[in-house]
């Protein structure tokens, strides 16, 4: 039965956007032939004001999708403040 809880509450939480997000875009840019390198990886999140989560990944090597679902949520979601996104955008 915890199984099929787990398997729920995972579920729920890739239907279920977080409070204020209304549309989810990313962009995964994944070196796949490189070993894996988290210290290089990056990841941008920026929720805009039309409450679109917007979110840029770069991958050093391989993740599967949990280890990936685990490595963006550890990045922090800013706030974006201009039109443009990304690393330049304040």
């Amino acid at each position: 039965m915890s199984r099929l809880n787990g398997r729920v509450a995972k579920l729920e939480k890739i239907l279920i956007p977080p409070s204020g997000i209304t549309l989810h875009c990313r962009i995964l840019v994944e070196k796949a032939y490189k070993p894996l390198d988290l210290a290089n990886s990056t990841c941008d999140r920026r929720l805009n004001e039309d409450g679109v989560l917007k979110e840029i990944v770069h991958i050093e090597g391989h993740l599967d999708d949990e280890e990936l679902e685990r490595f963006i949520e550890s990045f922090p979601i800013r706030e974006a403040r201009c039109e443009c996104w990304g690393p330049w955008a304040t």
